[in-house]
């Protein structure tokens, strides 16, 4: 991102495709913004209601029921705010999947996810299905693959990404113009 940045002028808007703020949006997106004069961060893709959408619909073309146990894998973290910010997206998925939903961790802090699909069967789970709170495949959606589960959703992102990710994408821009905007318009830099 710093090289990124250095090579351009003028008015810039940083995206941090991240679903929660942790640790790289507090100290790594914010160190390279502080050192562009004309930058601004919007805040990180999650935790949003268009995520939740997302992964309600994920869970249904993976064939979750409403009688399944559902789990949010999310990455875990050192920064609370963004462990905050996993337990925030379960929850809305859980308002709009209808159900409480649990949450399991990948890597770093946080309950793992195999422990909580464990205990999820241990509390009588038929099926245990985790919805995966990950952008795209790699080294952590592989180990919610390895979790235990019965069913795991895709990603996020897939290979044609759904409308609703892109338009929370523009709109994470568009937030960030307008607090630009008021910004300049008061004469403080951003």
């Amino acid at each position: 991102l710093p090289d990124v940045l250095a090579a351009v002028s003028g008015p810039v808007v940083v995206v941090p495709l991240l679903l929660s703020a942790g640790f790289h949006v507090h100290h790594d997106v914010a160190r390279a913004v502080a050192e562009h004069p004309d930058a601004v961060a919007s805040a990180p893709l999650g935790p949003d209601w268009s995520l939740a959408e997302i992964g309600a619909s994920r869970l249904l073309q993976s064939g979750a029921h409403r009688r399944d146990t559902v789990v949010l894998g999310g990455s875990g973290s050192s920064d609370e705010r963004a462990m905050a910010d996993v337990d925030e997206a379960a929850r809305r998925l859980g308002a709009l999947w209808g159900g409480p939903v649990r949450v399991g961790h990948l890597g770093h802090r946080g309950t793992p996810l195999p422990e909580v699909v464990t205990q999820a069967r241990a509390d009588g789970a038929e099926r245990v299905v985790v919805s995966s709170y990950l952008l795209a495949p790699g080294y952590f959606q592989d180990r919610a693959l390895e979790s235990g589960a019965d069913l795991v959703t895709a990603p996020l992102l897939s290979a044609s990404p759904d409308p609703a990710l892109v338009e929370l994408v523009v709109r994470r821009v568009e937030q960030a113009r307008t607090v630009r905007a008021a910004w300049t318009a008061r004469g403080s830099s951003v």
